[in-house]
């Protein structure tokens, strides 16, 4: 995990979760195999800003392709 990206909309950092992962990697662990498991996920953890970044050297282009998204 990069400890420079800002935190997602539940405001928890990079650093925070590394943390929490070593404390709490059992229970962690049980949590996202439930989700999975039950593929019942937290709504806040389904929404993002989907942010369009033109590519490096397709600036000119007309085509859609030159367009990367970016959640963040």
């Amino acid at each position: 995990m990069d400890k420079n990206k800002a935190p997602g909309e539940d405001g928890i950092t990079s650093d925070i979760l590394l943390r929490a992962l070593n404390l709490l990697s059992k229970s962690t662990t049980a949590l996202y195999h439930g989700c999975l498991w039950t593929a019942c996920f937290p709504r806040i953890w389904k929404r993002s800003k989907i942010i369009s970044i033109v590519k490096t050297g397709k600036e000119t282009s007309d085509d859609i392709s030159k367009y990367r998204p970016i959640s963040s």
